[in-house]
């Protein structure tokens, strides 16, 4: 009897996550002009499908729904309109989150000339 409680609670364990999102942001430039746009494309992906991905520059957002798909993929242009000087440092920071709300971050500089 003890055999037969001891295999059946094995049976109960929690099932693995398959892991946690992933992403990935991509500029064309990492030096810039204060009037200039920033050309970028962000690539993230989840096993249990995203929730979102939004891309912050500063204290501006932009948030992309994500579908439930296990994959997104978004191009954007940011036109800098002297929010940012000369000697200032743009970050552009991908943020993901997937059905679990779990997090993945990445971050590319933009150096402002």
């Amino acid at each position: 009897m003890a055999v037969l409680v001891a295999t059946g609670w094995a049976c109960r364990s929690e099932r693995l996550r398959p892991g946690p999102p992933a992403v990935a942001i991509t500029l064309g430039q990492s030096v810039a002009g204060p009037l200039d746009t920033i050309s970028g494309s962000v690539l993230a992906t989840a096993p249990e499908g995203l929730d979102s991905v939004i891309v912050v520059v500063g204290d501006e957002r932009l948030a992309v729904d994500g579908r439930l798909d296990t994959e997104v993929q978004f191009s954007f242009r940011w036109p800098l309109e002297l929010r940012f000087f000369p000697g200032d440092t743009a970050f552009f920071v991908a943020i993901a989150k997937d059905l679990e709300r779990f997090t993945a971050s990445d971050t590319a500089p933009v150096v402002i000339e």
